[in-house]
């Protein structure tokens, strides 16, 4: 449940099968900054309702990775995370009603209360001063960081509460071209099976 806290940091709670442990981690080369998550299972493999809640999140990032095309921008990435997010939460009966007024009230920020990402460059939060809808284009670097943290309440269903995901891939744009910088496996079976031989 430490997951449902954004950067936390305090790194003092066991690891138990069955958890799963999100990791937050960056490296900084030749003076620019990467900033990448993965989230894995503590065991072999992830439970059902881990196993959704994870496929939501990283279809919510494939689909936003789709759109990281020069002329688009995070106003573009944005309405995509929360089309595709809510479609999600519907599907696994966290939000209730009608897809339309879900977005509308924004009710999936409930579950995904940051952006669906940010610039890169000398700093790991480079440039915070370029509005969300300035067009991507050569020469820049950001993050694409779907989440989910489901709150540890009554009101969710018991399979789901305290579980926090989120998968964060840099990309760069260069020569009219978008390319995924980051190269640690995401997908569930890779990673169930990299936690099985480790």
């Amino acid at each position: 449940s430490n997951a449902t806290t954004l950067h936390y940091i305090s790194n003092s709670d066991y690891i138990r099968e069955g958890n799963l442990v999100l990791m937050d981690a960056g490296v900084r080369f030749g003076g620019y900054c990467s900033d990448m998550t993965r989230t894995f299972p503590v065991g072999c493999k992830f439970s059902p309702s881990q196993r959704d809640l994870y496929q939501l999140v990283l279809d919510v990032q494939k689909q936003c990775l789709n759109k990281c095309v020069h002329g688009n921008s995070f106003v573009t990435l944005e309405e995509t995370a929360a089309n595709v997010m809510t479609r999600g939460l519907l599907d696994l009966k966290l939000l209730k009603g009608s897809l339309d007024d879900n977005i509308i009230e924004k009710n999936y920020r409930t579950f995904f209360p940051h952006s669906i990402g940010h610039h890169l460059g000398i700093d790991v939060h480079d440039t915070p001063s370029i509005a969300s809808n300035v067009p991507f284009q050569d020469g820049m670097c950001i993050t694409v960081e779907p989440g989910l943290y489901i709150p540890d309440s009554p009101e969710f269903p018991k399979e789901f509460r305290g579980t926090g995901i989120r998968i964060e891939d840099d990309v760069l744009f260069d020569d009219k071209i978008s390319i995924v910088l980051t190269s640690a496996v995401k997908e569930i079976e890779d990673i169930e099976q990299l936690a099985c031989f480790s």
